[in-house]
């Protein structure tokens, strides 16, 4: 794959989290100047204590209370070339707040519209944006999604995030700044946490797991192959205003993730057979019925166009990104 990158400063929303450190450190090893915007909380310490490596203490940590209607950007995006917009208000299992889609669009659509808006006046001449899959929908369709389906989101998050791509998509139009929108489905990595890390427990601790028969297909990304699509982007004539949906390209059903991952863990599933109603019969029971979709629903994605325009093939395989995940995972719970 042909890198069109010459050093850029990099503004870095998020930076602090899940990808955004994984991003940070990359960016920084190729020589790339990175703005990291973080919450206030994250001071020098914090911010040193996720790098191991020490790749992270050459970035400039510059600080956003709240991504909204009314941050002040400007100071930030001086001499900026490129923005990769992470932060964002993120799925909540258990929301609380009385009007959910108000609290989702307050960051997730005004927030970006905002920093879009003084990013095309400050000259910056891309904007990548980390969306989800969930705008295409939750899955259980007859094929794989693609960039040409229509959007189907389904929660408030996700019409939250499709708003947001309709705005930086307008933003642009009206300017000379380059936009790049990223689909990702579940984004699993060192330091992963909700639902696959649940599993990576479950399976530690030997537990007996009904889901042998389940013969779903689930699209996936490693972190790391996320952060080469995103080094991709930065620049590649053919990412211009462009939507792509991300992956892996390998897709597992729940039975062999859960067999990769106890492999990597040098265990032998403990996998059995229980019929699909009597699945559904024990979820309703304990109210477990939206957890159940998410492990045994099938959400796939077609990301040709992604390899096609961009040449791009994942660097890591999904065994080997399990073994790296896995393996984390066992050294963290170690300490």
């Amino acid at each position: 794959m042909k890198t069109y990158s010459n050093a850029k400063s990099i503004l870095v929303t998020g930076a602090s989290g899940f990808v955004g450190r994984a991003l940070c450190a990359a960016l920084l090893r190729e020589g790339h100047q990175v703005r990291a915007v973080v919450r206030p909380h994250i001071t020098q310490s914090v911010w040193k204590s996720h790098d191991k490596q020490m790749a992270l203490s050459a970035a400039e940590l510059v600080y956003i209370e709240n991504i909204a209607t009314n941050t002040e950007w400007s100071k930030l995006l001086e001499e900026i070339d490129v923005i990769v917009h992470l932060a964002a208000r993120v799925h909540i299992m258990h929301e609380t707040s009385k009007n959910p889609l108000e609290q989702f669009r307050a960051v997730n659509l005004e927030g970006t519209k905002q920093l879009a808006v003084q990013a095309a006046k400050a000259g910056v001449k891309r904007f990548i944006y980390l969306s989800t899959i969930k705008v295409n929908g939750e899955g259980n369709v007859s094929h794989a999604y693609t960039e040409t389906d229509p959007p189907q989101p389904s929660d408030p998050y996700a019409v939250s995030k499709w708003e947001a791509e309709q705005a930086l998509q307008k933003v642009c139009q009206d300017s000379e700044m380059q936009y790049v929108i990223l689909r990702p489905p579940l984004i699993y990595g060192q330091g992963v946490k909700g639902n696959f890390l649940s599993l990576m427990k479950l399976v530690k601790m030997n537990a007996p797991l009904p889901l042998k028969q389940i013969h779903n297909k689930r699209s996936m990304i490693y972190l790391n192959n996320l952060v080469s699509i995103i080094l991709c982007t930065l620049d590649h004539p053919k990412a211009a205003n462009q939507l792509f949906l991300v992956s892996d390209g390998d897709d597992l059903s729940i039975a062999q993730l859960i067999t990769f991952i106890a492999e990597a863990m040098g265990k032998s599933s403990k996998l059995f057979s229980l019929p699909e109603n009597m699945l559904v019969f024990l979820a309703k029971l304990f109210q477990k019925e939206s957890y159940l979709q998410r492990l045994t629903g099938s959400l796939q994605i077609n990301s040709e166009k992604l390899q096609a325009n961009l040449a791009w093939q994942a660097p890591i395989t999904i065994k080997n990104a399990l073994k790296e995940t896995v393996a984390s995972y066992l050294q963290q719970q170690v300490k």
